[in-house]
């Protein structure tokens, strides 16, 4: 009998475990590796089957079995002991389910060891969401400043245009650093004057070019937390230092001081990059700043739910992404799968990230290359929390960067300032 796990995962995932794991094994010929039918293999591949369900195709949730009327999955391949861990192993997706009812129950077992039950409700409500946010949107276009149009010098040699990335990641607006116990202070007040000063530094140096476009990546974990309770989107505590209301007027308000400067140089592209610690929140702060610029042809704000973006400019391409979820090594590859027909036509190709928030690997890493693309992890201006001091996360290069590519040739090269030359680095 053929070994056919392609179509007991297909059955799963249609029909649930509607039989018992024994009939399924005899069913699709799964066997052990002495070739005995093994009603155990197929609990193990039932275990680690993940769902990710989008309701807009019109799929469901897979049906399992019925307890009071009700349809539940049941799923204990691994320990679960909290909601997002629950979220992770079944893959359930929440940008199209919402958390309705959640329940968590501990017990010890004859041995003495504790076990966990999770249980959780979804919602289907994207559809809601999206109205409410194209409700937002239509009302604040109506009430979008009006910009006057500004006229930009022209290039003396088309081989003079350049883009010009002005890139900085991982601000943490919001986050709390007592300079007594970290060495250093910071909090919002302080993140959001070094922002704006670094900015206006990485221009000065800008205006040795012909700037033809002006790319700006906002996101990144710019904000320390999601809000309300302080944490990261997965739920990691965070020290913030103004409440969740605060942070996210102020990071609007900055953003919107430094667009406007941007914008007096070259049209500004801004990109959106959400982050895991302000994953949620950046999707709310693009919203907003698309609708604050509606009224500005030199602003385009590029805020698609996708967690990775591409930008081009002549014969470059390039990637932005956290980097918090992708392996550094596979982004060539993404890359080329994910935009093929720019990806052939590119002859520059390069992804920024920002910090990849593990353990023991604070510092960041100048530049890595792999099948012809820049990998580059971005350093930050942020400062260091009383978290990261107690583990010993110091010593990171604080500092802001800015890009330059030729339409034509490509890579040109970057600068940099480092926070000791601002006012109050």
């Amino acid at each position: 009998m053929k070994f056919d796990v392609k179509n007991l995962k297909k059955h799963l995932l249609e029909n649930g475990r509607d039989k018992s794991y024994n009939e399924l094994a005899q069913q699709y010929g799964i066997t052990d590796k002495q070739g005995v039918i093994s009603g155990e293999r197929v609990r193990g591949i039932w275990r680690r089957l993940k769902v990710s369900r989008e309701p807009s195709l019109g799929q469901e949730l897979p049906k399992v079995v019925n307890e009071n009327g009700k349809q539940f999955i049941d799923y204990s391949g691994v320990e679960i002991t909290s909601l997002e861990d629950l979220v992770d192993a079944v893959g359930v997706n929440l940008d199209f389910w919402d958390v309705k009812g959640f329940r968590a129950s501990t017990w010890q077992d004859f041995n003495g060891d504790t076990k966990y039950a999770v249980r959780a409700q979804f919602d289907q409500s994207k559809g809601a969401r999206d109205q409410v946010r194209e409700q937002f949107i239509e009302a604040a276009k109506k009430h979008a400043p009006k910009y006057k149009s500004v006229k930009y010098p022209r290039a003396k040699n088309k081989l003079d245009r350049v883009a010009y990335e002005v890139n900085l990641p991982d601000l943490h607006l919001g986050k709390l650093g007592w300079g007594k116990e970290v060495g250093h202070s910071y909090d919002v007040n302080i993140a959001r004057e070094i922002f704006a000063e670094a900015v206006d530094k990485l221009l000065e140096y800008s205006s040795n070019f012909h700037v033809e476009k002006i790319i700006f990546p906002i996101g990144n974990d710019l904000l320390n937390s999601e809000g309300l309770h302080m944490a990261t989107t997965k739920g990691t505590p965070q020290h913030d230092d103004v409440r969740w209301q605060r942070s996210f007027t102020l990071c609007r308000e900055m953003l919107v001081q430094v667009i406007d400067r941007l914008r007096q140089v070259a049209p500004v592209e801004v990109i959106v990059v959400p982050g895991n610690h302000d994953y949620e929140r950046m999707f709310y702060i693009g919203d907003a700043i698309y609708a604050w610029y509606h009224n500005c042809k030199e602003v385009n704000v590029d805020n698609s739910p996708s967690p990775r973006k591409y930008t081009t400019y002549g014969v470059n391409l390039l990637g932005l992404t956290h980097g918090s979820a992708e392996k550094q090594a596979d982004l060539p590859l993404i890359m080329a799968s994910e935009r093929p027909e720019l990806w052939a036509a590119a002859k520059h190709t390069e992804w920024h990230i920002g910090h990849l928030h593990k353990s023991k690997s604070m510092n960041w890493v100048d530049i890595d290359e792999r099948f012809g693309t820049v990998v580059r992890i971005l350093p930050s201006l942020s400062g260091t929390d009383s978290w990261h001091h107690e583990k010993g996360y110091v010593g990171n290069t604080r500092a802001a960067q800015a890009y330059v590519y030729s339409k034509e040739n490509g890579y040109k090269g970057h600068f940099q300032v480092n926070v000791n030359e601002l006012t109050n680095g």
